[in-house]
């Protein structure tokens, strides 16, 4: 009967010291998003209400279809010259327009990675990050935490029954006219993943996955860096966008 009891009694602290392990680890996750998310948002997620639109490109004579999109310039100074135009209108539209809060949708949960994507990062930069070869379950990131500037309104992606093209279809329905297009709120959606560490949890890498559409999207590799106590964006590697 004493060795049933110490066994169990040994069982119960296994199995309460993974538990702190697995929530020590989500709370440390938990800080970086805290810390960073404001820099992230800046950084991977366009705000195309923002963007600027070129000036008409000079005719291609190999192209008949667009030729109503181009313009006839004189010479490459008067191409530059509209250019010019073009940034300093939209640095003025910019300065002078009061754009709606933009609603930043995230995934309910922060993924995990394949086991084959951990062996490939396993020696990024150089820096021998520990956790690479387990598979960390997903946890839900509590956005509530998280103190943004008031020009973004972070949801779940839970909280919609519409899927992101269709929200988007919906702004454009409701303001038609691109002097409305500040008003428009619905931009993208974040895919966030697992943070994986180096040994003295001093540096670490997010994968971030920027999505705008069916066919439109970009992928982000992010590498965090712990400061006195705080994490910032050490550097950001650009994967791919389509």
């Amino acid at each position: 009967m004493f060795k049933i009891k110490i066994y169990f009694l040994f069982t119960l602290a296994l199995i309460t010291l993974s538990s702190c392990n697995k929530t020590n680890k989500s709370n440390i996750e938990q800080q970086v998003f805290e810390d960073i998310f404001p820099e992230l948002i800046e950084k991977t997620f366009q705000d195309f209400r923002k963007m600027m639109a070129p000036p008409p490109p000079p005719p291609n004579p190999n192209d008949t279809f667009n030729k109503e999109y181009t313009r006839e310039y004189k010479n490459k100074e008067e191409m530059d010259e509209v250019f010019n135009q073009y940034r300093e209108n939209h640095s003025k539209y910019l300065e002078t327009t009061n754009f709606a809060p933009l609603i930043v949708i995230v995934s309910d949960s922060v993924k995990g990675y394949s086991k084959e994507d951990l062996k490939r990062y396993s020696n990024l930069r150089n820096s021998q990050f520990i956790e690479t070869l387990e598979f960390k379950p997903s946890f839900k990131l509590d956005l509530s935490k998280i103190d943004m500037p008031d020009s973004y309104i972070l949801k779940y992606k839970s909280e919609y029954s519409e899927s992101l093209d269709e929200l988007r279809f919906k702004e454009w329905e409701k303001y038609p006219n691109k002097e409305d297009r500040h008003l428009h709120q619905f931009s993208g959606m974040l895919y966030l993943y697992q943070v994986y560490f180096n040994k003295d949890k001093t540096y670490g890498f997010i994968n971030v996955g920027f999505n705008c559409g069916k066919l439109c999207g970009c992928s982000y590799q992010v590498f965090v860096r712990n400061v006195k106590g705080k994490w910032v964006i050490d550097d950001i590697d650009n994967l791919s966008c389509a």
